[in-house]
Order: structure tokens, then C-alpha cells, then sequence
């Protein structure tokens, strides 16, 4: 983990893949981080439908979906 950034891994075909996934706010790594960790071994495939926690959405982010917030 690193800020925003989550990287692991993941084998496919009896070689190891890397990811680096981007998350929306520096909370969500952490989060990410126990999930997978609590599924080592597991498909990627089979953890697919457990639900990620939502992002806190962060003030002033010109990527963020959520346009609630005025840009200051």
C-alpha cells in the first residue's frame, strides 16, 4: 500500500501478475488490504462478488464522480 495505490498479486495460469489498483482517498487501501488478505488462495473469480467498501469522496479531486461537493 502506498497513499491511494494497493498492489498485489494474482496467478493466472501458473504465473504471477501483478496489480496496482488506484483507489479514490487513502482510506480505502487499508480496507482493501484486510479483504484480500483474508482471501489469499482464493480466485479472483470467487471473491468477485464481495462488496468493497464505498470511497470517501474527496474535496477539490477534478476526477471524482461525485460533483455534490462546489469546487472552491
Amino acid at each position: 500500500m502506498f497513499d491511494i495505490w494497493i498492489t498485489f498479486i494474482c496467478e493466472f495460469e501458473g504465473n504471477d501478475h501483478t496489480y496496482d489498483f488506484q483507489t479514490c482517498d487513502n482510506t480505502m487501501p487499508p480496507r482493501l488490504k484486510v479483504i484480500l488478505e483474508g482471501n489469499i488462495g482464493k480466485s479472483l473469480c470467487s471473491i468477485g462478488g464481495i462488496e468493497i467498501p464505498k470511497h470517501q469522496a474527496v474535496r477539490n479531486d477534478t476526477e471524482r464522480e461525485d460533483k455534490s461537493w462546489p469546487d472552491v
